[in-house]
Parts: C-alpha cells; structure tokens; sequence
C-alpha cells in the first residue's frame, strides 16, 4: 500500500483516564470541584479495579460520508415537502447506490477492508475492517467526511460486584396499564438480551433484534434470531417500565435490540461489553425495526444503557447518528456514565451521551432510609460505641450477635491469602474482619475472600474523610459488611495496636440516608470536550431495586439504570402527547424537572443539569424552552455570546420569556454577566473572567419552567495538550525484501502536568508530517481522528504517502494536532523526530 506510516496499536488508556480522580483540600473559588472530586473518590471501592480497557484495533474504523442520513434529509425538509414512508423508502433506494459509489472509490483508492455494517437511516457510513497499511488513505478518498476508530462501549451499571443499595422507589413489579391511544409505546433498549419471562417485563417484551456484526454483507439479523437473555438487559428493561410507571397513561412495549454480549476483556475475563459500531447500527434498527426502509414504525424512545468512556467528542459518529434518530422521531436517552466528576473545565461524559440531540442522564440517590448499625466495641478499659454505622451489603446477611473477637488485615484483602497467617491458618474465623479502603480493590472482593476464610462479618475503614458512599451486593458471600469511617477506623485501629483484647457486638438500626437529594459521587459530570454542558438531567440511580437471573430481584446502581428511569419517563410523556416532537418530548421533560438543592446551595449544573425528571410535572406542564437548555460552549475571557431563547406553548405558540429570574445556585458566575436582550440570551465574560465552567438555571413562568444554562470560560491559545514522541531506531535499514524498513513512532498524548485532576487532554486531529532534509514537505503519512489520552504506535515502512521508496538521507517527522478543547479548531505543533534512511547494500556475487 501506499501509506508510509501505519498505526500498528494502541495500548491501554492512561491512568489519568481510566481511574477516579484523588480527593485534594477545597481552594477557595473552586466552585465546589474539590468537593466533587471528593464525592467522585468516595465511590473508588466500589468501582472496583480499573476498567480493564480494550485496546484500539485502529483497523476497525468508522467512515462517515459526506453525503446525508435519511434523517438529516428529513430535517433538511421539515415544512417544504411531506415525507411519507414510501418518500422515505424512495430516498433510501437512491442513497444506497450513491453510497455504494462511495464505498468503491475506497477500493479504487487502494484500500483493503472487510465490512462490518452499513448505515443510512441514522449516519451516512459504513463501518469496515481495513486489511493491511490501507487505514491511512481512507480520509484522502473523495466523498468521506470523517474517519473515527470503533471504540469500546461498557455497561453505565456498576457490576454485580459493585455498588448498590435499598430500593429508591424503584423495580416494583409494573402491572398492565390500560391506554386510550391505539398503539403502545416501543421503547428500544440497546442492550444485551432480556428476559422476556421475568416478573419485571412479562407480557411487555417485543420480538428481539441483533445489531451486532453479522457477515461480509453486513446482513441483519431478524427477530427469530435467538438472543440469549442478559441480566442487565432485563434490568435495564424492568427499570423502563418502574419509570413509566403503572398510573401513568401508557401502554409500554420494550424492544430488545442486542449491542452488547458476553465476550473476554483484555484480562481474559468474561465481560458485558459492546463496540460504537455495533451501537449505530442499533439505532439504525431502533428507527426502522422491520427493515423495509419507511420507518414509520420507529421506536418512539430508545435508551442506551452503556457507555463509551471519557469520548465526549463533539461531531462524533454517535453524535451524528443520535441526531438521525433524534430527526425520524425518536427519543434518544442516554447514560452519562460513571466515572465521576472531575472537577475541571474538561467533564468525564461519554459518548453517547456527549450528543446535543440525546437526553443525557446522571444520577440521583434517592433513598430515604438505609440500614445501618451501632457499632460497640469494648474490653480492657475501652467502651466507644460508633453509632448510625451504614451497613454495606444489602442481602438476607444478618449481623452477628453476641461478643465477637476483631483481626485487622492490613493487606489489600481481596485475596483470601490476606487473611491467613504463615502456616495457612485462617486469622479471621469466626470473628471480625477490619480492613481498609483502597483505590483500585473492589469491597466486594475484600468481602468475599473474608468470608471464604470464615470471618463472621467485614468492618470496612474509609480510608476518605466519611463512611464508605455505597452499598454492594456480594454475590456468593453470605456475611455483613459495615463502614466506619476514617476517624473511627483509624481509633480501632490504634486502640487493637495497644495489644488490648477487645470485643465487638452490633445492633441493627434504619437512619435517615444522608445523601438523599444528592447527585451520586459516581455520576460523570460536564462539561463535554468543547465546552457544551452536559448532563442533561437525573434520574434516581443509587441503590435500584431491578430484575436479576431467572425470576429473581437484586439491587444495582449506575447512570444506565437511571438512564433507563428516565427513558421510561419518556415514554409516558410520548404516550401523553403523540404529537410532540422528539426534541421537544426533551425540553418539556427538561424544563419540568425538580432542581436539586435550595436557593444559593444547589449542586452545579455540570453535575445535575436541568434536575431530577418527573414525568407527572411534565405531563402538567404547559410551556417548554426550545432545545431545553442553553449552550454557550466555550467562550474565551474578553468575549461575549448569544443564543436564542425561545419559550413556546404546547400548541405552538411562542411566550413571552421576559420575567425571567436567574439561579446560579449560590456560585459567583466567575467574572460572567448574563442578560437578555431582544429574545436572545447574551453572556459577557469579563477579560480577568476566571477560566472553568459555569451556570446555573433560568427560571420563567412563576418557577414552573426552569432552563439551565452552561459555559465554559476557556482561553483558545491556551488549549494545549501534552505530546511526547519516540523513535525505535535512528537509523532504519532494509530489513526484507524491496522496501522493507524497520522502525517505530510512539506517541503519547496526556499524562502530565495534570495534578490530581483528570487531566483529559483528548486529540480532535492529529497529523504525523514527512520532510526531508531540505524542509520540503512529503506530506501526511500517519493519522488520528478524536483520539483519547494513551499510547499510541506507528509502524514506518520507508515510503512517502505516495508510494514513494525514500531516499537515503535524513528525513523527519513533524506531528501538528488540533486539541478538541479548542473551540476554534487551530492546528497546533507537536513533537519531531528525525531519522536516517540507511542506504541499500550491495547485494553479494
């Protein structure tokens, strides 16, 4: 082929992407991220061990063409020309040839590539396995767009092994509710397969659909294939039909559409995991179920459960695709993700639910009480009692009664070697177990491996300034664990060191929760990569009671159950009022939702966006803002921005918004003024405006139509992100063959100067350049498109972008990207490297 520098692999994200961030001291002016990244750190334990993040096969690439979806065709059209199915059918027949003209002018241009799907209804592009060096010719061929990597989607729940708690009014059994309209609601869940026969959706499920790759043709499976039933995919289902509810008017169908499946991670272990391609060409299914290219039987709502970490790239092909769906009548709703707050001016949102179009969903504890124990520990002079003690486990596991003996373990103990001494002897049998806290172990395995060395119950030390955040269900331990936090852990502790023989007894109790009301510490918060808020809103996620294996019932949490609450939300406000729109089905449950927090102390809106959903204020509400939100994006200091705000009845008819009232939610606006001016909402940002995001909500209409609004107060020319480049070998030699080289560029991208902050410094382009000694350019031999901090590896073979043998000599390699926080989309220089062709030897008589 003729690309002379190909990407060969990418390794494991970095750990300032892949991990929650650490807590620091609050800085005065931080507008709370101290406190969020606390909040987000608090949650750790129970994340368990760092994602075990797939490498990037930088060969399996969406191409996006330059040509419309039918769904922005159909937008295009809105009030010129009726579009009916067989309109619709029509274009699809006329796109799919221009399509295929597209696809083999790829061929033409030299590529070798298998295809994985095809895409028109939501994004116009396929997406394909390219053979060989052939990756980095696609972006030159005419008519493509955009050339993004398929990246790994996860689950937006935490594991079985994760966190969880008491019910938040959630996961009751849904009985049958009766409809006036004639056709139920199809909420689409993109998924892993569901239960058909559990309690939580009998009666509900629709014929299942297969969106994951197929064959060479990229063939769709049909509704017979068989899908093999998932206990997240039934959770998920179940908790859309607990959020629409059973008083509601809606009839709710749930169609199963398969994007994720079992399958080995890079640890070799069995994970629920899915690809972005997949993921498209579920939404494809979603807007036309049976195929036949009308999409007239659209789902009404499509929630998706997962999540693809840390990618809020603006433009991305989830972007596109949720805007086609957004556009053919379907209700987008979206999992923020779990990977916490970050505290910084860059957000931890994933895709998809960076998209504008999608309604992007965190979550909110919402459980009034939990169970908790007084916890008594006494003997040899010591008789302290650390009372309102949460209880962690949320199983049949009853406290231990009586006096009980205490071991501390200060191993990490989540291996059961932690709990034994040198001749193999369990330490813990029937006793107590104190152990600590740590990044990166999971409390659940610290659980499990206490109790297979016959410990009695798990006393579990925060090593943070409060009790553990959450509750978790240990599947195959049947004992309690209990959180104390730092300062009677570290008490306990001191006092056990003495050598005193002490005892410990407990009494169960229920409290009060004291994070009732707030965003979870686990929540990914906004803004996106180019300054545009998200989330768009909460839903209760803390501790859900949802459908498990077989007929049974298990209690998880996770922005993809709330996620799935909300979707369920959705669906009664579609069945309530067919008529809207997708986009405005999003605004008025938006503008509806109940703000957390109180007058000058409300949790920021990057974390909680417009508020907690609630369906019966929506189908009360009579006015919705367009778009639901209002979106400065990044604004540099000095400068100022306006958007439209258009408030609108139901009916249509546009309201006057001028008694309008702002909530900053108690934080200075750092050196921004907001103000409106002729119907449009104009923000100036000071030239010393403190750099960050900012917000807070626009209340109108007596407080019954809240409207958040965000910015991100960023400085273009300061937008820069951390690029170290390295060369394998000096000197490349002929090592087979005709125009055979040898050698290596590893590129790193993020990773320094981050502090304890996420740090993400993500990559909208990147370009590797050839020059040789002269300074004449050879052009772009190497590319990335939205790249996430990591390590990346490009192979050199010795030829120029046009097949050229390079010459012996000096050359260099000149990298350039433009950072995808940078609003104005600048190219900015990075690393050199220069190297020296070898000359050829002679070949031997």
């Amino acid at each position: 082929m003729g690309a002379g520098l190909v990407v060969l692999a990418c390794a494991v994200a970095i750990a300032t992407a892949a991990t929650p961030v650490a807590a620091t001291a609050a800085a005065d002016g931080d507008g709370g991220a101290s406190s969020d990244r606390a909040a987000s750190r608090s949650w750790s334990p129970f994340l368990g061990e760092q994602r075990a993040v797939d490498a990037v096969d930088p060969r399996r690439v969406v191409v996006r063409f330059d040509d419309p979806s039918l769904g922005e065709w159909v937008a295009a059209q809105r009030g010129v020309t009726k579009l009916d199915g067989a309109a619709r059918a029509a274009w699809l027949a006329r796109a799919g040839k221009v399509q295929q003209r597209r696809i083999n002018a790829l061929a033409a241009a030299g590529v070798r590539f298998r295809i994985e799907h095809r895409y028109l209804r939501v994004l116009n592009g396929v997406s394909i396995m390219v053979q060989g060096d052939g990756a980095q010719l696609l972006g030159a061929v005419r008519g493509v767009a955009a050339v993004t990597p398929v990246r790994t989607v996860w689950p937006a729940a935490l594991a079985d092994d994760g966190a969880a708690g008491a019910a938040a009014a959630a996961g009751a059994e849904p009985s049958p509710s009766s409809s006036t309209h004639d056709a139920a609601v199809r909420v689409a869940v993109l998924d892993s397969g569901v239960n058909a026969a559990h309690p939580a959706v009998a009666g509900r499920v629709l014929d299942a659909l297969d969106a994951t790759r197929t064959d060479a043709a990229a063939k769709p499976r049909g509704a017979n294939t068989k899908i093999a039933a998932d206990a997240h995919g039934t959770a998920v289902a179940g908790a859309v039909l607990a959020g629409a509810g059973t008083d509601a008017d809606a009839d709710v169908r749930i169609l199963p559409i398969r994007v994720l499946e079992q399958r080995p991670a890079r640890d070799g272990v069995d994970t629920l995991l899915g690809d972005s391609d997949d993921l498209l060409a579920g939404l494809e299914r979603a807007v036309d179920p049976d195929g036949n290219a009308r999409t007239d039987d659209a789902a009404q709502v499509a929630v998706v459960a997962s999540t693809s970490p840390y990618a809020g790239f603006a433009g991305s092909p989830e972007d596109h695709a949720v805007e086609g769906a957004d556009a053919l009548g379907t209700v987008v709703v979206a999992a923020a993700g779990n990977d916490g707050a970050s505290g910084d001016d860059v957000g931890t949102i994933g895709s998809v639910a960076a998209s504008r179009s999608a309604l992007s969903i965190g979550a909110v504890d919402l459980r009034g009480k939990i169970d908790a124990a007084a916890v008594r520990v006494h003997g040899d002079g010591v008789d302290e009692t650390f009372a309102d003690a949460p209880v962690l486990t949320t199983g049949d596991e009853k406290l231990p009664s009586g006096n009980n003996a205490i071991v501390v373990v200060t191993a990490a103990g989540d291996s059961v070697e932690d709990y034994l001494d040198a001749q193999l002897r369990s330490r813990v049998s029937g006793a107590v177990a104190l152990v600590a806290t740590r990044d990166g172990v999971s409390v659940a395995k610290q659980v499990r491996a206490a109790a297979d060395a016959g410990a009695l119950a798990v006393l579990v030390g925060s090593d943070d300034a409060g009790a553990a955040a959450g509750t978790i269900d240990v599947r195959g331990a049947d004992i309690p664990a209990i959180a104390l936090d730092r300062a009677d852990a570290r008490e306990l502790r001191d006092a056990l060191a003495d050598g005193r023989a002490l005892a410990v007894s407990f009494d169960a109790m229920r409290i009060d929760n004291p994070s009732f009301g707030t965003v979870a510490g686990f929540s990914s918060g906004g803004p996106r990569l180019d300054g545009a808020g998200r989330p768009d809103a909460l839903a209760p996620g803390v501790g859900m009671l949802v459908a498990g294996d077989g007929d049974s019932w298990h209690r998880v949490s996770g922005t993809s159950i709330a996620a799935a609450w909300a979707a369920g939300q959705a669906a009664a406000v579609r069945a309530a009022h067919p008529e809207l729109d997708a986009a405005d089905v999003r605004a008025l449950l938006m503008g509806s939702a109940i703000s957390l927090g109180t007058v000058g102390d409300r949790p920021d809106v990057a974390l909680q966006g417009a508020g907690v959903l609630d369906s019966k204020h929506a189908l009360a509400a009579s006015e919705l803002a367009a778009g639901g939100r209002i979106d400065f994006g990044s604004v540099a200091p000095g400068a100022t921005a306006s958007r439209d705000l258009v408030v609108r009845g139901l009916d249509g008819a546009v309201v006057e918004a001028d008694a309008l009232r702002l909530d900053d939610g108690g934080r200075a606006a750092r050196g921004t003024t907001l103000t409106l001016r002729d119907g449009s909402l104009v923000l100036t940002a000071a030239d010393d405006a403190e750099e960050g995001h900012v917000g807070g909500w626009l209340v109108l209409d007596g407080g019954k139509l809240r409207i958040p609004w965000t910015a991100t107060i960023r400085d273009s020319a300061a937008q820069i992100v951390p690029l170290r480049a390295e060369l394998s070998s000096r000197t490349l030699r002929r090592v087979a063959g005709p125009n055979a080289y040898s050698g290596t560029l590893q590129l790193r991208i993020g990773g320094e100067g981050n502090g304890d902050r996420l740090g993400l410094s993500a990559i909208e382009r990147l370009e590797v350049r050839l020059f040789d000694a002269t300074g004449k350019d050879h052009g772009t031999i190497g590319a990335l498109t939205q790249a996430l901090p990591g390590v990346y590896t490009f192979g050199i073979s010795g030829v120029d972008n046009a097949g050229k043998q390079l010459a012996p000599g000096v050359w260099q390699l000149k990298v350039r990207y433009v950072p995808a926080t940078d609003p104005d989309g600048a190219w900015r220089e990075g690393p050199s490297a220069t190297f020296a062709m070898a000359a050829a030897r002679a070949a031997k008589n």
